[in-house]
This record gives structure tokens, sequence and C-alpha cells, in this order.
């Protein structure tokens, strides 16, 4: 993915980190089962990160580290927090290039794109031989994204997943029912239910139900389109045949559906939409706070990092709610996405041994005072449940163990998303492609035809020389 989506992904998320220090809870055994020995040579590594704010980076070092190094004596840890994701990057290249690479690293691209790249080291041994690291501990479709022409190369420590926001008070004002049951279950309804939140004073969009596909201000969205064509019918990739499918059918269907749409509620100008206002979940480039929040916006889409950050802007109302996405009309059930973190090992390490027992605490026992710091969702099986801190500060205990909850299961019906060796490339392509389709430059079925020659051309060159 571009590293720039990546990177304000991270930081929307962890800007509603807490104050770090939460204690760690005490461990099952079998996350205690790789203790090493005590009588080793210890062995210096370093982990690497880019753009976690101080509460995570304070949390993982004064917390995390000290916990494992308790029980891993013959392993010294040291972390870098880097606050600039492209000098990370660039980073990380030189010192694979140098043949001196740092032992564990957060994925600065999808894993497929570093495995292609000869950027990582396969895992499978090293899972294979662990307590709780197996992949049988790993969630199926996140796992999948991890691998990349039969070998395993990252581990997905979080399944943070998508879903639709809704004002709830809102939507009681205006008599609409604001329980998660009666939510949209089809575009359809979803359309229908925009109309009684939009309103216009000449050109300018003064309130909108729910927004389509308004790819200039979103960051978050480009990845979201593999869910939307998901609940058309459609996909856009196919890792098992190694092939894009960007101008199928299904999709063609979906973008017609979403320019109708454009058309009868937003007088046909996204020009004029964006204008009005910023129609996203988050600041926006021109540091305009979100309508969302505003009042101003009934509905958006966002992924479960928000949960942390939605209170860092203005927040004019308390109650919200999350909900599953609407099916379109060539789809048959519902689905969403996951966007997790993933843990590497950069190729060439001289400690691979170690570097993974790193890798294999922080993404089980390790999970439980990250989650405790910020409002993600771990995604071993053997880490316990727990519901996220910042909810709970804001709407009470009960609420916060349901969303929890209700995200956990949205990464369970998570469909492929990150699974091209040329996914930063297809993203910034397909966003150009929508983005020209809603301004009205391209007609959907030749904005879409044109992308899927570009994409699929570069991903046989890719697929060609690794």
């Amino acid at each position: 993915m571009p590293l720039n989506a990546l990177s304000r992904r991270r930081f929307l998320y962890l800007t509603g980190a807490m104050a770090a220090g939460a204690a760690e809870l005490t461990a099952h055994a079998p996350l205690d089962a790789l203790a090493s020995d005590h009588r080793a040579p210890q062995v210096s590594i370093t982990f690497g990160e880019a753009e976690w704010t101080n509460s995570l980076c304070t949390t993982i070092t004064r917390t995390v580290i000290p916990n494992f190094m308790r029980l891993h004596p013959d392993i010294k840890v040291s972390m870098t927090c880097s606050q600039d994701g492209g000098a990370f990057q660039s980073q990380m290249l030189s010192r694979i290039a140098a043949g001196n690479p740092i032992e564990v690293a957060g994925a600065w691209d999808n894993p497929a794109s570093l495995a292609a790249n000869n950027l990582i080291e396969p895992l499978d041994g090293l899972m294979a031989r662990s307590a709780h690291a197996q992949k049988k501990f790993w969630p199926a479709t996140q796992l999948k994204d991890c691998v990349y022409k039969g070998k395993t190369w990252a581990l997905p420590i979080t399944v943070s997943s998508w879903a639709f926001f809704y004002n709830r008070e809102w939507f009681e004002k205006k008599g609409i029912p604001a329980d998660r049951s009666h939510f949209p279950k089809t575009w359809d309804e979803l359309r229908k239910l925009s109309k009684e939140f939009t309103q216009w004073k000449g050109d300018t969009l003064v309130s909108a139900g729910f927004v389509p596909f308004r790819f200039t201000q979103d960051w978050d969205i480009p990845p979201t389109m593999y869910i939307w064509s998901a609940l058309n019918g459609g996909q856009l990739y196919d890792p098992e045949k190694r092939m894009y499918t960007v101008d199928s059918e299904q999709n063609i269907a979906m973008m017609d559906y979403m320019v109708s749409w454009l058309n009868e509620e937003f007088k046909g100008d996204m020009n004029a939409v964006d204008r009005s206002g910023n129609w996203s979940m988050h600041v926006d480039t021109q540091g305009r706070p979100p309508a969302f929040g505003l009042y101003k916006e009934a509905m958006g889409v966002e992924g479960s990092w928000i949960l942390g950050g939605m209170y860092d802007s203005v927040m004019k109302f308390t109650r919200y709610g999350v909900a599953s996405f609407p099916v379109g009309p060539g789809g048959t059930h519902t689905v969403s996405g996951s966007w997790p973190v993933w843990l590497v090992i950069p190729r060439g390490v001289r400690h691979k041994e170690q570097a993974f027992a790193w890798m294999d605490y922080l993404g089980s026992t390790g999970m439980i005072p990250w989650t405790n710091a910020v409002p993600d969702i771990p995604s071993n099986k053997l880490v316990p449940f727990i519901a996220p801190a910042v909810v709970t500060r804001h709407l009470g205990k009960a609420f916060s163990a349901d969303v929890a909850r209700f995200f956990r299961h949205q990464a369970s019906i998570a469909v492929p998303m990150f699974s091209s060796p040329v996914e930063g490339f297809f993203e910034t392509q397909f966003m150009r492609a929508v983005d020209r389709i809603m301004h009205k430059v391209d007609k959907p079925k030749a904005g879409l035809q044109a992308c899927q020659q570009i994409c699929q051309k570069r991903l046989k060159v890719v697929l060609a020389k690794s």
C-alpha cells in the first residue's frame, strides 16, 4: 500500500492513545512457554516502527520490553520510533542493501510487496516451532494476506477492521431506529436513509447522510474498495490466479450505482461536495474537522482505530453506533475488511531466532498492555478479550465490550485485501480511476478498463522478476 496511506492510518488510530504504563496482565501458560535459557550469552536486537505515537512507544519500551527480557535475559531489545514514515522506509531499504538490517520491523509495505522485492525473511519454520505463533493461532484471512508464493512473510498482530459509524443521537431526533439491527441492510436502503439527512443551500452541501467514494479527502478509503466490490459480488484482485479483475461486470455496476447516487442526491457534482466540507471521519489535509463530529454527516466508514482518535476532533455529540456494511444489488451477504499491523524480519538479519522470539512475544503476551494503551484488536487467538479502555472511558464498559466484539466479528468476515505484490501501485491507480469517475472525467467502464490494463501490466512485470 502507499506509505502515506499506511502512515496516516497508523497515526489516526494511535493519536487517541491513553497514557502509557498500564500493568501487563498475567499471561496464560502457553504464552510463557518460550522463556530462554538464562545461561546463554546476551544478544542485542533492534525493533523499529514508523509514526507510532509516544504513548505506544512508551508502553512497549517501559512495559513490554522489560517483561520480555525477564523471560529472555539472553536477548536485549532496543526500540526505535521514527516520526517520519518516508525516512523510516529509506532507512530500512538502505540497511538491507548494506547487509546491516534491524532485526524486527513494523512492515512499511504489505507483506507480498516486500517479499516480491526480496526485502524480508520467510517465517514458516519459526512459526511451526513456536508455542503460540503457529498458523492455527492467527485468523485465516489476515494470515493469507501474509503469504506470497506459498511462504508466510509476516505476523498480522492486529485485526483492526472496518464498519459504518453513525450518529445515534441524530437518528433518534429524526425518529429513526438507532439500534444496530435496524441499520440499512442494502445499498438501496442506505441511499434512501441518506436522503433524510442531506441538505443543500445553493451549491453548498450543508449536511449529508453518507457521501460515497470521496477519495480526494479520505486516505483510508482505497483499501475499502475491496469491501465495496465484494459487497456487490465482485473482487478487485484474485490472489490464486494472480490477476486483477478491476473491470468486471460487478465493479462496473458498482461504479454506475455510485455515480447514479451522486447525481440523485449530490447534484452530480463531487467538486461542490468537496468544497462544502470534510466528509470523512478525521481531520483532512486542509485542517478541516470531520463533518461526522460536527453533526453534519450522519454516517461514515472507518476502521476500528478511529475509536481512539474520534474524540481528538470536535465532537458535538456523544453517542454513536457501529454497524455492518449494507449489501449491493449484485451481492448476497455482508463482508468487511481488515488492516493489520504486520511484523516482519528484514532480509539478512544475523539473529533470526532471537528476532522471532521478540515478534512472537509482542504479538501475543505483549498485546495485552498494547491494547490497554491503544484501541486495537489483537489477532492472536490466545490473547484474552480486552475492551478498549478509551471507549470505556467515554461510553462505559458495556458499550466498549460490545464494540470490541463487533469489530472482532467484522475481522472474521474480512475479504482478502493486501495479497498483491504491487498493492501500493494498484491503490494509487485505482484511487485515481475512481476519483476521475466520480468527478465525471471518465465513464465507469472506460475508467476501470484503463486501470485494469495498467495494473495487470505492472503485476506481470513484478511476478516475472520475483
